[in-house]
């Protein structure tokens, strides 16, 4: 599988780490359970 270069605005890009935080905490609180 070839890496793929990926083009993203500062926005778009704290808007994504944002959305994997969040990802986490759900995986972390569902595990917790």
């Amino acid at each position: 599988m070839k890496e793929k270069e990926v083009r993203c605005t500062p926005e778009e890009l704290k808007e994504l780490i944002e959305n994997l935080e969040e990802g986490q905490i759900l995986e972390v609180t569902l595990n917790g359970e």
